[in-house]
């Protein structure tokens, strides 16, 4: 079975194309999204400061004219060109003026601070509403990824109608997820037995995997008690860990290349596991039920025993 894997897993490597064309592609709109979610709200907050400002020394035109004449009194713009730059840096002159500038504004204008706080609020806000539409975006496309390689995959094993296809991809990876959600809240409340806890949870994760697959390939041709026994969990997390210790021998191979590099690849790469686990598990039913059929066969085949001599002794 660890062979039939492994097999599996090179069999169908074209399929991990999938995933990252999807993946990449719904990052690229993330991204897109993000970027000029940026530069608009940014130029947005740029023009109404500048217009805050505008109005506002309009308003203070004395004040601020008081205050530029006295900053400018503060360098001797009268000497030599280097001396007087070297005067402006040492004194930290412009970075002082505009600080002022603004405290002036502040001081004499009603309001100021206060719509200056509510300008760079709403930047943020809308900043971060952008970054989550692009989280979601980038989301979206990993769970399309998951759904539409699965799916590709798991269609070219065997044909399935409508009804198999939602329970596959439905139902199961629905239960699936909530058990990981539940196992992740435990894990972060249990602070003993964590072990024992994960290893519980994979254990009735495989058998969502085991019943998914008995639903598609096995009901009606093998008993879900066959199948759900403690040899066939465990062989399946084997072959599960199996497969993502190659996931991880790559990540670590390709952080040394570039830690971005193994971070873009390996998104996929997880994907494509995901799926080749479902494929194993429909490979590892396929096996069970045909060797029920054969044990059945062989057991119809074989020569009924004859009858015991049961007949008296005087008979004979």
């Amino acid at each position: 079975m660890y062979r039939t894997a492994f097999k599996n897993f090179f069999k169908n490597i074209v399929y991990i194309f999938v995933p990252m064309g999807i993946v990449y592609l719904f990052l690229l709109i993330a991204i897109f999204t993000l970027f000029y979610a940026f530069v608009g709200q940014t130029g947005e907050m740029l023009a109404a400061l500048i217009d805050l400002v505008k109005v506002s020394s309009e308003q203070s035109s004395a004040d601020v004219s008081a205050f530029f004449a006295y900053a400018f009194e503060q360098i001797q713009w009268n000497g030599n060109f280097f001396d007087t730059l070297q005067e402006i840096l040492d004194t930290e002159w412009l970075s002082t003026t505009v600080k002022g500038f603004f405290e002036t504004l502040n001081a004499s204008t009603e309001g100021f601070d206060a719509s200056i706080n509510a300008i760079l609020s709403n930047y943020s806000a809308q900043l971060s509403m952008y970054f989550s539409i692009a989280v979601s975006i980038a989301s979206l496309g990993v769970t399309l990824a998951n759904f539409m390689t699965g799916w590709l995959i798991r269609r070219s094993a065997a044909k399935r109608t409508f009804k198999k296809f939602l329970v596959a991809h439905t139902v199961v990876p629905i239960v699936q997820s909530a058990v990981i959600i539940v196992s992740t809240a435990l894990l972060s409340v249990i602070q003993y037995y964590t072990l024992l806890l994960f290893a519980a949870m994979a254990a009735i994760s495989c058998a969502f995997s085991l019943t998914s697959s008995w639903l598609i390939h096995g009901k009606g041709k093998i008993g879900l008690k066959e199948v759900l026994t403690p040899r066939n969990i465990i062989k399946h997390i084997g072959i599960l860990v199996l497969s993502f210790l190659m996931d991880v021998a790559l990540a670590v191979l390709l952080f040394f290349v570039s830690p971005l590099l193994a971070l873009l690849l390996m998104i996929p790469v997880f994907i494509y596991t995901f799926a080749i686990a479902d494929v194993n598990t429909d490979s590892y039913m396929l096996y069970l039920v045909e060797k029920k059929a054969k044990a059945e066969a062989s057991a119809q085949a074989e020569p009924p025993a004859p009858a015991p001599d049961t007949a008296p002794i005087s008979e004979k």
